[in-house]
């Protein structure tokens, strides 16, 4: 075999040896394009969803904000509606106040036509005061079937707020019981009904 020859087949064997090694190196390269075309097309599908999702959260988010407007518009309106009822109540406990006024008004009245009659009838007061005993309206009722001992006071006293009066005060008033504050009863010693 001639030189030419033997150099003509050592470079053939290496250009051979080369394109076995870019064949390979292509094969490596298109196998990874395929995987990166394939990781690409995952990733605009997923892009695709998020934003779709996206889009429906956003729709829900600007719903939800409408329904919180109606309903602070709503509560708004029924706390108005609420203060109205709450002030015609409070219409109504003013007029009833001014009716237990009007009777308080009646009862001093009649308070006084007794004070003047006992002016008037001094010997007939003290024969009462001597009989009779006086016995606070409320814990007459409260009391009423049971014994009164622990309540009645002598007529000497005044029980318009259980206050002190000539030496003598409601009993109940000391146990903090009594919470009358104005209506008086009389019973007998032995206790009675109002």
């Amino acid at each position: 075999m001639s030189t030419t020859d033997r150099t003509m087949y050592a470079t053939n064997r290496t250009m051979y040896a080369t394109n076995k090694m870019m064949y390979a190196t292509n094969r490596t390269m298109y196998t990874t394009n395929k995987t990166m075309y394939a990781t690409n097309r995952t990733m605009c599908t997923t892009n695709r969803t998020m934003y779709a999702t996206n889009r429906t959260m956003y729709a829900t988010n600007r719903t939800m904000y409408a329904t919180n407007r109606t309903m602070y518009t709503t509560n708004r309106t029924m706390y108005t509606k609420q203060d109205d009822v709450r002030h015609k109540q409070d219409d109504v406990r003013h007029k009833q106040d001014d009716v237990r006024h009007k009777q308080d008004d009646v009862r001093h009245k009649q308070d006084d036509v007794h004070h003047k009659q006992d002016d008037v009838h001094p010997r007939e007061t003290m024969n009462n005061r001597q009989q009779t005993r006086l016995v606070c309206h409320l814990a007459n009722r409260a009391l009423r079937g049971g014994p009164l001992k622990h309540h009645v006071v002598q007529i000497g006293a005044k029980c318009l707020t259980c206050e002190r009066f000539e030496g003598f005060e409601c009993r109940l008033l000391q146990r903090g019981i009594c919470r009358d504050v104005g209506s008086l009863s009389y019973s007998s010693p032995n206790g009675g009904g109002d």
